[in-house]
């Protein structure tokens, strides 16, 4: 009996671990008597003595008491690493991961400020996708980020108290408030900041609505500032409209236009829309823009008055003529002209000419006849236009534009013709010109004449017309109806033409500019221009039409950051004194068995992490179910209160009965005397 309490030495001292009181009896089996199932740590804590056939029975090996067997090397076991060190640190992964998500949190909040600042006022088309998108997603990954820093301050609380010292029903309720809100809602007397932090994590989801609020759209009629691409040519490329007859300089009537001048004509003549030149406007807005572009500058302009008595009649030959619709050789008698003549100087220039008598001439045929002369020349025009949905219009008459600068790349000299090679490959006999295609354009547009002659049956005069009456002289007649009333006025009276005119042309040179920028590139356009000028440019516009903006609603804003702000604020105090815990830590089963000593994982290093834990037993089969006393295999012929319901290997594990199922080892060992633990 003494030899074999010597043997069961180092026996005696593990089990005193589990209950110093306890002391096995000598008709207990010796742990290494050859029997591989049997625990001596459990049968020193069960409530009765094993026999031999619960010995066969209990087949299932334990580790902790094949390391502590009684053999001669079992005290030199015991003096083997039993656990990694414990290292508190301020270095642990959860924590800084969990502080890093509510950084972003807080970040976030200064970058969803941005996105509403950035998009108050500013346009809807600007932006791919509403501001409300982005606001979305970064309330989502915030609100995710608060959620992930909850779970890892409530880890750390629970760790922390655990070392610190608690009880197991404070563990079992912040356990409880990391995970369901209910719980930390009905705390009552046990409410703390963990729950706190937990409710107010949960709440923080009402700042998604109130951020999608802080952001709406609604139309503005403001002019907002935007900035605009023009493809224009500044001015008219050198030689580029039409041709002029050669031998006729310094006057020229001969001329004709270039063909490729001819889409510009004709779009011109059918007034098409003018389109494609300006681009960047908003669609269905309308923007405003100064522009600059081609025009015609009034260079010098004189005034002739001359009394005229429209009373005497025409002799028989320019009565004839004049009836039959031919040129008047007595150009005296006009009362309506204009004319328009390509002239060669220093440079190109057109040379427009109008004749209207006035008023008094209308009531009495005696008076005045004006005649205006004035010179146009290439130059560069400010012009301001609005563009909708690409369709330019000019706000205000081209008639006269500000002129920026005078072009000067018109000359058309004996010395360019030769130089520049400006021969026509059309008429041997012509030159290309910058401006002739212009002038030609003007001359089937407005050219007109129109003189009086006696209509006896009226007893006055009538107005006759070289050649035929077109619609444009019809247009300038202000007292047709009078003409042909009771008290019939004696002659046409004219609305001066000489503004619609000079819109014309302007609007002809702009014409001229937008189809030269589309059809040439800036290489091939820059020699054709002053040096210095381009055709691709951008301007500031504005926006002048009712159009769709975005307006930032920053109370909204403040709620959703308040609410934000007090769920960062709770969830960071759960993570005070997270460097006092000696290694990484989550609430992992694996964590939680092995901190309450499981016996399943006694061959797992003390203070080993979740990680560490899964890579020595994670290959290890377990089941949840009804197992006999003492960790042996189930018997279903045993009565119910030696059953007991723990996760234990797979192969001892049966599925639980409706029997009821007997207390854990630990707890039926407090609980039976220790007399009749021992048979007695």
């Amino acid at each position: 009996m003494a030899e074999a309490d010597r043997n069961n030495t180092n026996f005696l001292k593990i089990t005193t671990l589990e209950d110093t009181s306890r002391r096995q009896d000598p008709s207990t089996p010796s742990p290494d008597s050859g029997l591989r199932n049997t625990s001596p740590l459990t049968w020193a804590s069960s409530s009765l003595t094993p026999t031999t056939e619960d010995l066969k029975w209990n087949s299932k090996p334990c580790v902790r008491v094949d390391a502590l067997s009684s053999n001669n090397n079992s005290y030199e076991q015991l003096k083997q690493p039993r656990g990694q060190p414990w290292r508190p640190s301020i270095f642990q992964i959860g924590p800084l991961v969990g502080l890093a998500a509510l950084l972003f949190v807080f970040l976030q909040m200064f970058a969803t400020f941005g996105i509403l600042t950035g998009s108050h006022g500013d346009l809807v088309s600007n932006w791919k996708y509403q501001p409300s998108v982005y606001l979305a997603v970064l309330t989502a990954l915030s609100n995710k980020a608060l959620a992930f820093a909850t779970i890892q301050g409530t880890v750390v609380t629970f760790w922390l108290k655990a070392v610190q010292g608690t009880t197991l029903g404070q563990l079992h309720r912040d356990w409880g408030f990391g995970l369901y809100t209910y719980k930390a809602l009905t705390a009552g007397r046990n409410f703390n900041l963990l729950a706190f932090a937990c409710i107010a994590a949960t709440i923080v989801v009402m700042d998604g609505p109130l951020l999608q609020r802080a952001s709406t759209v609604h139309m503005s009629t403001l002019g907002h500032a935007y900035n605009l691409s023009v493809v224009l040519a500044p001015e008219i490329p050198s030689y580029w409209t039409g041709t002029v007859g050669y031998d006729l300089l310094p006057l020229i009537e001969i001329q004709d236009f270039q063909p490729r001048f001819l889409p510009v004509y004709y779009e011109f003549g059918a007034g098409s829309p003018m389109h494609s030149a300006i681009t960047g406007c908003p669609p269905h807005a309308t923007c405003r823009a100064v522009v600059h572009a081609p025009a015609l500058a009034v260079d010098n302009c004189t005034l002739v008055l001359k009394p005229k008595n429209f009373t005497e009649l025409m002799s028989p030959a320019q009565l004839k003529s004049f009836k039959a619709g031919c040129l008047l050789p007595n150009q005296e008698q006009m009362v309506f002209s204009q004319s328009f003549m390509a002239f060669n100087g220093s440079s190109e220039v057109i040379k427009y000419e109008t004749v209207i008598s006035d008023s008094e001439v209308a009531k009495t045929c005696t008076g005045h006849v004006k005649t205006t002369e004035c010179y146009l020349v290439s130059a560069i025009g400010e012009y301001e236009v609005e563009v909708t949905d690409g369709i330019i219009t000019f706000t205000e008459s081209p008639s006269y534009p500000r002129i920026v600068a005078r072009a000067n790349n018109t000359a058309l000299t004996n010395e360019t013709i030769v130089g520049l090679g400006l021969n026509s490959t059309m008429n041997a006999d012509s030159i290309n010109s910058t401006l002739s295609g212009i002038t030609n354009s003007a001359n089937i547009a407005f050219n007109a004449q129109v003189g009086l002659a006696t209509y006896p049956a009226r007893g006055g005069m009538a107005p006759g017309l070289s050649p035929a009456p077109n619609q444009y002289v019809f247009q300038h007649i202000t007292n047709y109806a009078q003409m042909w009333g009771p008290h019939p006025d004696c002659a046409p009276a004219w609305r001066d033409p000489r503004d619609n005119v000079m819109a014309k042309l302007n609007e002809l040179m702009f014409r001229t500019s937008i189809y030269v920028a589309q059809q040439y590139d800036e290489k091939s356009l820059r020699p054709l221009l002053d040096q210095g000028l381009t055709s691709h440019n951008t301007v500031l516009g504005s926006i002048v039409s009712p159009v769709e903006v975005f307006q930032s609603n920053m109370g909204y804003y403040a709620g959703a950051t308040a609410v934000q702000l007090l769920a960062i604020l709770a969830i960071l105090v759960t993570f005070y004194g997270w460097w006092d815990l000696g290694r990484s830590a989550t609430l992992s089963p694996l964590e939680i068995a092995k901190a309450f000593d499981a016996p399943i994982l006694t061959s797992v290093l003390a203070n080993s992490n979740g990680r560490e834990i899964e890579k020595v037993v994670g290959a290890r089969e377990i089941q949840y179910g009804a197992v006999g006393e003492g960790g042996g295999n189930y018997r279903s012929d045993l009565p119910s209160e030696y059953q007991n319901l723990p996760i234990a290997d797979r192969e001892v594990v049966a599925r639980p009965n409706e029997q009821p199922l007997g207390r854990s080892q630990h707890t039926t060992s407090r609980l039976v005397p220790l007399s009749y633990r021992h048979g007695r």
